[in-house]
C-alpha cells in the first residue's frame, strides 16, 4: 500500500527496533506524561508508555513492556470502541481521550508488526488533533518500520515543527529523524 524506493529485509527491520519511550515533560510549570516512540538499535522492543489518566492506557504499556504486543492492541482496540461509543467526556475531553486511544493502539499495531493499519490509526489520530506532535511521532516510526523512510522523515519533521518547547522531545525526534535519513541513504 505504501511504495517504498527502498527495499528494507526483516533482519535491518528487526535490527531497528520500536521502542516507546516514556518522556516526563514540563508544560507550563506542571508535569504532564506524554508520550512518543523512539527508534532506537536494541536486540528487543522496550515499552514504557505512559499518559496520565487512562488505566487501559497503561494496561497498553505495561502489555508492551512485558512484550505482550496481540495483548496490547486487543486492549487498545477496546478501548477506542468504548471512548467513541460514551459521550461523557464532553466535546473536547472525548477528542483528546479518542486521541490518546488511537496513538496508544498505533504503537500497538507497530510493535506488533500491523505498520500498514497503525499508519492509518495514527492518521486518524492525526486528523483529531493535528498539532500534537506524538501521533505524527508515532506514525513516522510506523512508516519506518515499512521502509518507507521518506514519508517516516517528513512526519518526524512536521513533528519537530510542532514541539520545539522539550528539549527530551527535539532530541528524540531529532534521533528518530536521523535514523530514518540513514535508512533512505542505505
Amino acid at each position: 500500500m505504501y511504495a517504498n524506493s527502498v527495499s528494507v529485509s526483516i533482519a535491518s527491520v528487526c535490527r531497528v527496533v520500536l521502542a516507546v519511550g516514556a518522556l516526563l515533560l514540563l508544560v507550563s510549570g506542571e508535569a504532564s506524561a506524554q508520550t512518543g516512540s523512539r527508534l532506537t538499535q536494541r536486540s528487543i522492543a522496550v515499552g514504557t508508555f505512559w499518559i496520565n489518566g487512562a488505566s487501559e492506557i497503561n494496561e497498553v504499556r505495561n502489555l508492551l513492556q512485558n512484550e505482550r504486543p496481540e495483548q496490547a492492541v486487543k486492549v487498545a482496540r477496546k478501548f477506542v470502541y468504548q471512548v467513541r461509543k460514551t459521550a461523557s467526556f464532553g466535546a473536547i475531553g472525548r477528542t483528546r481521550v479518542l486521541y490518546d486511544a488511537l496513538n496508544a493502539l498505533c504503537v500497538a499495531l507497530t510493535v506488533k508488526g500491523d505498520a500498514d493499519e497503525a499508519v492509518d490509526t495514527c492518521s486518524e489520530a492525526i486528523r483529531l488533533q493535528p498539532s500534537d506532535w506524538r501521533a505524527v511521532n508515532s506514525r513516522g516510526t510506523a512508516y519506518f518500520t515499512l521502509g518507507n523512510f521518506r514519508a517516516a522523515m517528513e512526519d518526524y519533521r512536521r513533528a519537530l515543527a510542532t514541539e520545539p518547547k522539550s528539549e527530551k522531545v527535539v532530541d528524540l525526534l531529532r534521533r528518530n529523524l536521523q535514523l530514518a535519513v540513514a535508512g533512505a541513504e542505505s
